[in-house]
């Protein structure tokens, strides 16, 4: 940038990217030092994973802002020894703790990741680059994270919290979030999955009834009832609010 305002006739370069347009005007488009203001604190993106990279056990990292009522800072990072993405839940909050704490050198509470992603590799496109809603959509799982009452070859128990942030939520009924029957469905296989010896092939559902919502904040138990005889797994969703869904899902073996 050039101006007779500035204490020389030199070149003074800034952080903001523009585009020059054919009148003579220009278009801001945006830093090159990704600098945010969280909660009025100037906050950079690029010092936030340049610190975590140092870091010996992290291969890499990415900062972003998580959109909301309340921003926050999150962080995405791929641990130096995959290992770790097997390690449990404790084990990865233990190393999100870790590498908080040692943000806190030189950032205070505001200005350092609230919430923390794990991954073998990053989320790249087709052009190779890391977007922002790539990152963003980690924050948004598909399903919630379950705690198994019970489990054997032919029924299971288990209980789920819905949390607001569950992909299934985003942009269905805005006016009053509810969870999808669609999800409901397929988490019913997917659970089944997990506890059960299935076939691949789907064949048809029956018998399926919707009678409640489902609300973010719902605490949801799961009963799963597994007919290897006839390929058939029955599922109940119930919670204090009462029955939300019930049905049957027939499968058969893939061609």
């Amino acid at each position: 940038m050039a101006s007779p305002h500035l204490e020389n006739a030199d070149w003074w370069r800034t952080q903001d990217r523009v585009e020059a347009l054919a009148d003579g005007r220009f278009r801001l488009l945006g830093r090159t030092d990704r600098i945010v203001k969280i909660e009025e604190r100037r906050v950079s993106l690029d010092a936030l994973e340049r610190a975590l990279r140092e870091d010996t056990e992290v291969e890499d990292a990415r900062v972003l802002v998580l959109p909301g009522q309340r921003e926050q800072l999150a962080a995405v990072v791929v641990p130096a020894d995959p290992a770790l993405l097997d390690g449990g839940d404790a084990a990865r909050r233990a190393f999100g703790q870790r590498l908080g704490a040692r943000l806190a050198n030189g950032h205070d509470a505001v200005s350092r990741p609230r919430r923390w992603r794990l991954v073998p590799s990053l989320p790249f496109n087709a052009q190779g680059k890391v977007t922002q809603a790539a990152l963003a959509a980690l924050f948004q799982p598909l399903m919630p994270v379950p705690q198994w009452d019970h489990r054997d070859t032919s029924s299971a128990t288990l209980r789920m919290t819905l949390d607001p942030a569950l992909r299934p939520f985003q942009g269905h009924f805005p006016q009053a979030a509810i969870l999808p029957g669609v999800a409901q469905l397929d988490w019913a296989v997917r659970f089944g999955r997990q506890a059960f010896a299935m076939p691949a092939g789907f064949l048809r559902m029956d018998a399926v009834k919707f009678q409640h919502v489902a609300r973010p904040g719902d605490v949801l138990t799961l009963q799963l009832d597994w007919d290897a005889a006839r390929s058939v797994l029955a599922f109940r969703y119930t919670s204090s609010h009462g029955m939300h869904s019930s049905g049957k899902v027939v499968f058969a073996d893939a061609d």
